[in-house]
Formats: structure tokens, sequence, C-alpha cells
């Protein structure tokens, strides 16, 4: 047997792109990744599907796809884990900025509003974009979003609730 269908029957590329598909599910914006490389993996597995009617060898099918259910079970939780995290921090910054507005009513501006923020010592992964101006109504408070690299989230004081903004 040759060494390139040896190399096929291990499953060492799969584990290698799956390890790399995990990783990609805790970092920020990676999820655009993970969406390439699936549609990669699926053109892999519809090939070896293929390839698996003719020579029979289901074993060999059943790990590569044991794999990576494994690794996108991973990745989405790792992804669903940067979501939970990033909603809970800016639901944070949100609290205190009701606080200061039912104490003072009014916002603040751009600069009492980051003074407040090191005041509250949040531990905050992103740095959340904040304009406030003395005519407006509501200030406008938005983040990056954790899992899409150009899209953000904007928070609607009205609604009371995050909107999400494509990077469109």
């Amino acid at each position: 047997m040759s060494k390139v269908k040896e190399l096929i029957k291990k499953p060492i590329g799969c584990l290698f792109l799956g390890f790399i598909f995990c990783f990609l599910g805790f970092m920020d914006g990676g999820l655009v990744l993970q969406l390439c490389i699936l549609f990669f993996v699926g053109i892999y597995f519809l090939g070896l599907f293929v390839q698996t009617l003719f020579n029979k060898q289901w074993r060999i099918f059943g790990k590569n796809l044991c794999i990576w259910i494994v690794a996108v079970v991973i990745g989405m939780a790792g992804q669903y884990y940067l979501y939970k995290s990033w909603l809970n921090e800016a639901n944070q910054v949100v609290e205190v900025l009701q606080d200061y507005q039912q104490k003072y009513g009014q916002y603040p501006n751009k600069e009492k509003f980051y003074q407040l923020l090191n005041a509250k010592q949040l531990r905050l992964i992103k740095r959340p974009g904040y304009i406030f101006e003395e005519d407006a109504e509501f200030p406008f408070l938005i983040y990056a979003s954790p899992n899409m690299v150009f899209g953000a989230n904007r928070y609607d004081f009205k609604l009371r609730q995050w909107e999400y903004l494509s990077g469109d």
C-alpha cells in the first residue's frame, strides 16, 4: 500500500484541522473562518463519502466524521461562550449608564463615561464605543461583535435591547 493511502487512513489531517476549528471557536471573530473551514470540510466529506461507497471502508469515514462532529460542537460552544461573555459584560456597562442616569437625571459625557467604567473596575474584554451629545435624548453605545469580524451591536435605550449592525 502506498504512503498516501496510509496517510488517508489515519485521521491526522482531520485531527489537525479539527483542532484549528476548535481554537477558532474561542477567538474573537473566528466564526467567519470557521464557516470557511466548514465549507471545505463539507466538500471533503462529500468526496470521502463517494470514495467510501466504492471502497467500503466505513471505519475511516466514521472516524473522520466523529472527529469533526466533536470539533464542530466544541468550536460552536466556544463561539456561544464568547457571545454570552460579551453580553454579560455589555449589560454591566448598560447598568452603569442607567444608574448614572437615574442618579443625575442625564447620561454622562464620553470622558465621564470612561471614568465611570474605570471606577467600577469592570473587567472589560472589549472597550465599548460611546457618544452622548447634550441635545440627544439617549447616548449611542456600540460594541464590536464577538463573533463576526465586521459586525457590531448597538444598545437601543428606548427598547432596552441590543441590536446587531452588520458591516454593510
